[in-house]
């Protein structure tokens, strides 16, 4: 991908000394969304732009805020420290976000092998509906589902019925199906998430 290197669009961007251009674009793509929502709304006033926090625009605008006509699609680090997604939320706030949907690659970890991510990936979702998402939009579903990301499907649909449920209960409820077996399922669940 290739970034504009005119003048006019080297002023809008705010890095810090020492980043590239490709480092930190923020600036650039919120200023761009505010334009597009000032020119749709010549024509519709209701409209709505929706743009990424994602990558090298995953850090909060440092000078530019954003209309309020703008959807953040928010796509945290998988992997990711929770405090410090945390502190991405607060800043895009602090820019103006208002409205924000929850749209991570984390299904992408899905490699056909357990992968033990289902807690993690419950306590993403939840840290995102405590930030207000108004929704999400899961990247990366493979659908391995027998044994593989079962549970993490599960518990990520359900949550998304009970937004206000613990991990613990919904974990108990997904091993309930496996009737006199579910503790060693449990077990066999609780291993790959200690590794």
């Amino acid at each position: 991908e290739e970034w504009g290197h005119c003048n006019k669009c080297m002023a809008v961007d705010d890095r810090e000394e020492g980043e590239q251009l490709t480092d930190y674009v923020t600036d650039r793509d919120v200023h761009l969304w505010n334009e597009v929502v000032s020119e749709a709304r010549q024509y519709k006033k209701d409209i709505m732009v929706t743009g990424y926090a994602y990558e090298n625009m995953l850090k909060p605008p440092r000078r530019e805020k954003l209309d309020d006509g703008i959807l953040i699609e928010f796509i945290p680090r998988m992997g990711g420290d929770f405090e410090v997604t945390g502190k991405l939320y607060e800043g895009w706030r602090n820019a103006g976000m208002k409205m924000m949907m929850y749209r991570p690659n984390d299904m992408n970890w899905e490699i056909g092998i357990q992968f033990g991510q289902e807690e993690r990936l419950f306590m993403n979702f939840k840290l995102a509906i405590e930030n207000n998402a108004i929704g999400t939009d899961f990247d990366s579903m493979l659908g391995y589902w027998d044994g593989i990301s079962d549970m993490a499907y599960y518990i990520l649909s359900k949550g998304h019925v009970d937004p206000d449920a613990s991990f613990e209960s919904l974990e108990k409820e997904f091993l309930s199906c496996f009737g006199e077996a579910q503790d060693d399922i449990a077990k066999y669940y609780r291993h790959w998430r200690s590794i």
